[in-house]
């Protein structure tokens, strides 16, 4: 599912990899994937941010980074980044 996500947000058709990433995130979850489910928020962040819904993606990119913190994922740094900059303090 996440592929597919990538794949049509890779061809700027955001919203359908949203549903894409969407299915993904509820499948992580089910399955207690935890790195599976950050890097789900993470795509799901960037393409909201694409379609200009910066507090959505603001919020599910706290998300992503409170699940790479959790298990100590070197994507926790870049995640930190990108909300520093869509928050203005970069």
């Amino acid at each position: 599912m996440g592929n597919l996500g990538v794949a049509y947000k890779d061809l700027g058709e955001y919203d359908r990899a949203i549903k894409y990433y969407e299915k993904r995130l509820t499948i992580t979850q089910e399955i207690g994937d935890r790195g599976g489910e950050a890097n789900g928020h993470r795509n799901m962040s960037l393409a909201l941010e694409n379609l200009g819904r910066r507090s959505e993606a603001i919020a599910h990119a706290k998300e992503a980074l409170g699940i790479y913190e959790q298990i100590e994922s070197p994507r926790a740094a870049e995640m930190r980044e990108q909300l520093a900059e869509w928050q203005g303090e970069a």
